[in-house]
């Protein structure tokens, strides 16, 4: 009887310690992953320092030369006893690169440059250019993007030169009639006046203002290059001025009408008044 009981302390341990190390493990990813708040394709272009659609010519691997902040750790060299580190990661068809030296590397993405829908003095661009943008690997925490040669996209960041995966990177096929005329100024028009409030339904605390519109999109994937079709706010309204009063409000519209009757969706708190 004392030895099954024993068996059975034993066996519900190692269940326990089992749950703890998936517990472990699953934050472990999450750390080391890259999130990316949602955000409103009219958020995704009032923040950014250019917005273009373009066509992805051609894409190569480049090293780049930088070490690790954390010098006393590691001295910008990875400890030869850790042989994880030295773990070999496809990050390309027959092309793989250690582990450690993932922050180490850029995507070079030459982009033949279609339409500007946002530009600056600072970084002026033009239709018709090889526009050059780069992007780290897409590896855990570093929110790198993958871009397929000879493929259109709607592109814009904040950073010039440069994007990921919480940037806009959108096929361009996917783009609808909405967001078009939000790129073609409809957007640029309300930065100034309106301000787009990107939160989680579950927690969130929006400023009180008739300037400001509450998104609650749905999270990216790190292959989703589009919003989800139910996301009907994104795909089909933008927030503008609306009454004498001048509050922000979500344009509201056919094809939005049209998304809500085909999801069954009723999108109370992003038309909520707080």
């Amino acid at each position: 009887m004392a030895s099954t009981k024993f068996s059975l302390w034993i066996y519900h341990m190692n269940y326990k310690m089992f749950l703890l190390i998936l517990i472990i493990c699953a934050s472990l990813q999450a750390v080391f992953s890259c999130i990316c708040m949602p955000m409103h394709p009219q958020k995704q272009y009032c923040r950014a320092q250019y917005v273009i659609s373009g066509r992805i010519v051609s894409s190569t691997w480049k090293q780049i030369d930088e070490h690790f902040n954390n010098s006393d750790a590691f001295d910008g060299q990875l400890p030869e006893d850790v042989a994880w580190g030295n773990e070999l990661v496809q990050v390309q068809k027959n092309f793989s690169i250690p582990r450690f030296e993932l922050h180490n590397w850029e995507m070079e993405y030459a982009v033949k440059v279609q339409q500007v829908f946002k530009t600056s003095a600072d970084y002026p661009i033009a239709t018709g250019q090889v526009l050059l943008l780069r992007s780290r690997p897409k590896h855990g925490h570093l929110c790198g993007i993958s871009l397929q040669d000879k493929k259109n996209y709607v592109l814009g960041g904040p950073v010039p030169g440069h994007i990921n995966l919480c940037d806009w990177a959108q096929i361009y096929n996917t783009v609808t009639r909405r967001q078009k005329q939000g790129l073609r100024r409809g957007y640029q028009k309300q930065c100034d006046t309106c301000e787009v409030f990107s939160c989680d339904p579950e927690f969130c605390n929006p400023p009180s203002s008739n300037k400001v519109c509450v998104y609650a999109g749905l999270m990216h994937s790190e292959d989703a290059l589009e919003w989800d079709e139910s996301d009907c706010i994104a795909r089909h309204s933008r927030c503008q001025q609306k009454g004498k009063k001048g509050r922000c409000r979500w344009q509201n519209n056919g094809e939005m009408t049209q998304c809500q009757s085909r999801y069954g969706i009723q999108d109370w708190f992003t038309f909520r008044n707080f």
